[in-house]
């Protein structure tokens, strides 16, 4: 039941930045690269106390919870860039 509570923080994490994602798309006066990093940003600002709960419940290491803040920040970046190359190859 611990870990059910836990993922609570996780899940408001990933809505928080999905809707603040939708918000920074139909932003008229961003550009298309300003829109991908703030994206970006906003997904290491609302991981980290989405995560942070399950640190908090012991659940996760602070190690573990910084390596995988890391890696997913990595990720989308890389695939954010690779979405801008593509697109500007069109």
């Amino acid at each position: 039941m611990e870990i059910v509570t836990s993922l609570y923080g996780v899940l408001i994490g990933l809505l928080g930045w999905a809707a603040t994602g939708l918000w920074i798309l139909n932003a008229p006066r961003l550009s298309e690269i300003d829109r991908r990093l703030m994206i970006l940003c906003m997904w290491l600002i609302w991981m980290i106390p989405g995560l942070g709960t399950l640190v908090r419940d012991g659940l996760l290491s602070i190690t573990s919870f910084v390596i995988i803040c890391s890696l997913s920040t990595v990720f989308w970046g890389i695939l954010l860039f690779a979405a801008h190359l593509v697109q500007s190859r069109e």
